[in-house]
């Protein structure tokens, strides 16, 4: 009898104060995920992750996720727990992750195929953006979404409200989020120094090929000798180019690397380290500072353009966080980025020791790392839920 009544207290005491949960966290079936394919104005059939929260909560606008350069959807949703797409629909966001040409559930071009692999940035951001903005619209029948975009997927969110409106996007957040590149004080010497190696590479980099990002992360996972010696490295001062030190672990790392990390056009490559040199993110082709074999179809409609120069044209509502250690897009860069945005409501936050955060946030790391679900992901909702239309 004594247990039986010890028994009913502890189901008592649990009901009592089950409500007080989060209840996105109560169960992982709260959600059902989806793969939707739709076709860009020029022919690529480009893949959508979909997130969708079971029921939904109405009144929110959708929430399309893209991903940084050489990744897939997966660094949205690596797993259970870093996942900023489960957390968001587990508190009933509807979370669409785009796959970029040539790189997870999407098309990609046969490795062999050369005339394949002559897309840049401009392409992403002038074809595969706009359908995937307008799939997502028609399917959830909802007049605006927001966008939230990680280094390069930031750029195009900044990119596409400059050169295709505002008229479709509620509001934006840019995690790392490109827009300005080049050096900055806060970046270490071994950083630039891996920038300065990268550009003597470039004259060597063929524009029509593949950069295999994805085999060769995966060989260093399927070759445990491999990782063993080269595990260290990724893990000390080498890694932290891309994320800190102590906000990952070897099996996120292993993961992001297995799952997260995918091929991408050399142009893409190539159109970075110039972006990074000029301190300049424009249109792939002649520029005053270079010439190239190969130039976008924006560049041969629109001549020469810059994206970081037309950052003004950006008025939506916009949340920046920049990482206090990112040495990819430094927090001064993140800082000149939200100078210049055109938008009234706008907020910058540098993830940082410095600004009472536990850790300084890296560049990858800011969606997938040991401290981000309780640093980044409750940013990214409370902000969205501020703004939600009802």
């Amino acid at each position: 009898m004594r247990s039986l009544r010890l028994l009913l207290l502890t189901l008592g005491v649990i009901a009592l104060f089950a409500p007080l949960a989060p209840a996105a966290w109560a169960s992982h079936t709260s959600f059902t995920r989806e793969v939707h394919i739709t076709t860009t104005a020029d022919g690529w059939e480009i893949a959508l992750t979909r997130l969708k929260p079971v029921p939904g909560v109405a009144g929110r606008e959708p929430v399309l996720m893209l991903h940084g350069f050489i990744e897939n959807h997966r660094i949205y949703d690596l797993d259970s727990t870093q996942s900023l797409a489960r957390y968001m629909a587990l508190r009933g966001f509807d979370c669409w992750i785009l796959d970029f040409r040539g790189g997870g559930f999407s098309a990609a071009p046969n490795p062999n195929d050369l005339t394949g692999w002559t897309y840049s940035v401009d392409d992403l951001i002038h074809y595969d953006v706009p359908a995937a903005v307008d799939y997502v619209l028609a399917a959830t029948g909802r007049p605006k979404l927001f966008l939230a975009g990680h280094s390069m997927g930031g750029l195009a969110a900044y990119s596409y409200c400059e050169t295709h409106g505002s008229a479709k996007i509620a509001g934006m957040v840019t995690l790392a989020g490109a827009g300005r590149m080049g050096s900055a004080p806060s970046q270490k010497l071994l950083t630039r120094t891996q920038f300065w190696l990268a550009w003597q590479a470039d004259p060597y980099l063929a524009w029509n090929s593949p950069f295999p990002m994805k085999p060769i992360a995966e060989d260093l996972l399927i070759n445990d000798r491999a990782y063993v010696a080269l595990g260290p490295i990724l893990l000390g001062d080498v890694g932290g180019t891309v994320w800190d030190k102590e906000n990952v672990t070897s099996t996120i790392v292993k993961k992001m690397l297995r799952y997260a990390v995918d091929n991408i056009s050399m142009n893409v490559v190539k159109q970075f380290l110039r972006w990074y040199r000029d301190q300049n993110c424009t249109t792939y082709g002649t520029s005053p500072h270079f010439a190239l074999p190969y130039a976008s179809d924006w560049y041969a409609a629109h001549g020469h353009y810059s994206y970081t120069e037309h950052l003004g044209l950006v008025t939506v509502p916009a949340l920046l966080l920049a990482g206090g250690s990112d040495q990819v897009v430094p927090k001064e860069n993140v800082q000149w980025i939200y100078d210049h945005l055109g938008s009234a409501d706008k907020t910058i936050r540098v993830l940082s020791k410095a600004n009472g955060y536990v850790v300084n946030v890296g560049h990858e790391d800011m969606l997938v790392g040991k401290y981000t679900p309780g640093i980044v992901y409750p940013l990214v909702y409370t902000w969205m839920k501020a703004r939600v239309t009802h």
